[in-house]
């Protein structure tokens, strides 16, 4: 009988893991970001709110919920990139403590959108400040 709860131990601890909800989908659109090479912040965002925003390919863009860069929120953040198909591409959970931020560069150019939600992709209304920039690539 032990070596059975052994096994069913192991069989739970192999399946689970931090980064097993590694995007979230879904999301209503609000607004538009145009990202410049300077940080800029939008307030009164929930979590489910879908913010499009245009890349242009090579270059990166950084979201961020964390204070020290000018975002805040008072519940436990992700960030989800996702295409405008709505399909993940990249994700961040608890960059800053339980605040998120993602560095990502666009592998082509067109539209896409940044994800809020809290912790497990659950949606709220909670008042938040996403901040969020753009860097060119460098010439060498």
């Amino acid at each position: 009988m032990r070596k059975l709860y052994f096994i069913l131990s192991l069989l739970l601890l192999a399946g689970y893991s931090p980064q097993a909800q590694a995007q979230c989908t879904g999301g209503s659109v609000y607004l538009s970001l145009s990202p410049t090479a300077n940080w800029q912040t939008q307030g009164t965002i929930w979590a489910g709110d879908l913010l499009p925003f245009t890349a242009v390919a090579g270059v990166t863009y950084e979201f961020s919920m964390c204070p020290a860069d000018g975002g805040s929120a008072s519940f436990d953040t992700e960030l989800t990139i996702q295409d405008a198909q709505g399909v993940p591409l990249a994700y961040n959970d608890d960059f800053c403590g339980v605040q998120s931020r993602i560095t990502w560069t666009a592998p082509s150019s067109g539209t896409f959108q940044l994800l809020l939600t809290e912790y497990q992709c659950l949606t709220n209304t909670i008042s938040s400040t996403v901040a969020y920039r753009s860097i060119s690539p460098s010439t060498p």
